[in-house]
């Protein structure tokens, strides 16, 4: 059962910065995936995706036991990590515009020489 997640629950929220938006998108990126299976009988036939704990140390993913996943966190962090992704992506586009700008506007000066350049030459225009 996912924890309640109105605001008239909850105290003291502080929004993350994008300084915490980028660390918690560094710390999901160093996360090594595996697939596993419980040591358990009854549940060692299912092949599980996931991370381990032991590889990751303290994080927001792992409850206060050491010994879970707290999935609202490590989702929370994948959110982070997206949101960090599309700010990376939105700054990318930008300068592929302003890139775009700057050598269309080379390539216009590069031409306009050359016709001023024929003009002259030519008595004729």
């Amino acid at each position: 059962m996912c924890p309640i997640s109105l605001r008239s629950y909850k105290q003291n929220v502080t929004y993350l910065s994008d300084g915490d938006v980028e660390r918690l998108h560094d710390e999901l990126l160093r996360f090594k995936l595996a697939t596993y299976q419980y040591k358990a009988p009854a549940n060692a036939s299912a092949t599980h995706l996931g991370f381990i704990i032991d590889d990751v140390g303290q994080s927001p993913a792992v409850d206060s036991t050491g010994q879970r996943v707290d999935l609202y966190a490590y989702t929370s962090m994948a959110v982070a990590a997206l949101q960090q992704q599309a700010r990376e992506i939105a700054e990318l586009k930008r300068q592929v515009t302003v890139l775009e700008q700057q050598l269309k506007g080379a390539h216009q000066e590069t031409r306009e020489p050359q016709r001023l350049g024929a003009a002259a030459s030519d008595p004729s225009r």
